[in-house]
C-alpha cells in the first residue's frame, strides 16, 4: 500500500494510508470486455439502420377520374362544385394487392363521420360505382358540403368496412387502422 499526504478541513497535512485502485487481471479483462461490446452494439446498430427503408412504402395508385350525373360528366373537379344527392363515381386504381380494396367513403363535413358505401370498386383497371349517396334523401342535406374519400383499405380494414357496410349505418367516426385516402372531391349537394 502507498502513503500519501491528505489534507484535512483546515488545510493541515497528515499522514495516512489510502488504497489505491488496481485493476489486476480482472479489471482489465472488464475493461476491454465493456469495450469490445460497446464496439459490436456500434456495428450492429448501423446494420440494422442499413436495412430500415428511408422512406414508406409506395401506397398503391388510385384516383376518381370522373363524376356523373343529370346526364353529364365531370372531370374538372373545383373544390365546392354542385352536384346531386345520388352519383356515379368513375376511377381507375393500379398496382393495388388482391388482398387490399377500394372503398368510396362519403364524409358530410357537418356530421363528420365517415360512410363507406355499400361495396368496394374494382381494385385493378377502371371502375365505376353506381348509387353514391351524399347524405339521406331530405331537403335538409341540399347545401351541405360532403366529400367524395376514395379509401384504399388492407385486408383487416376491408373486413371492418365490409362488417360496417352490412350492418351498421351511423358512420365511423374514424377510418380503420390500415385504410388510407388515396384522392377525395369536395362537392356540395345542390338537390
Amino acid at each position: 500500500m502507498e502513503a500519501s499526504s491528505i489534507q484535512d478541513q483546515k488545510g493541515n497535512n497528515s499522514s495516512a494510508t489510502r488504497r489505491q485502485p488496481r485493476n489486476g487481471v480482472f479489471g482489465h479483462f472488464w475493461t476491454g470486455f465493456g469495450i469490445g461490446i460497446g464496439v459490436l452494439g456500434i456495428i450492429l446498430a448501423i446494420f440494422l439502420w442499413a436495412l430500415v427503408p428511408c422512406s414508406p412504402p409506395e401506397l398503391p395508385k388510385a384516383q376518381i377520374i370522373a363524376l356523373h350525373f343529370d346526364s353529364s360528366e365531370v372531370t374538372n373537379f373545383q373544390p365546392g362544385m354542385k352536384a346531386p344527392g345520388i352519383l356515379t363515381i368513375v376511377g381507375e386504381s393500379i398496382d393495388v394487392p388482391s388482398e387490399w380494396s377500394i372503398w368510396i367513403c362519403v364524409f358530410p363535413i357537418q356530421t363528420g363521420r365517415y360512410y363507406p358505401q355499400r361495396e368496394p370498386v374494382k381494385n385493378h383497371g377502371m371502375w365505376e360505382l353506381e348509387g353514391v349517396c351524399l347524405g339521406e334523401d331530405k331537403s335538409t342535406d341540399i347545401g351541405k358540403t360532403f366529400v367524395i374519400n376514395l379509401v384504399v383499405a388492407d385486408a383487416d380494414a376491408t373486413k371492418q368496412l365490409y362488417e360496417y357496410a352490412q350492418h351498421i349505418f351511423t358512420g365511423l367516426e374514424t377510418l380503420p387502422d390500415g385504410a388510407v385516402i388515396c384522392d377525395q372531391v369536395v362537392v356540395v349537394r345542390n338537390q
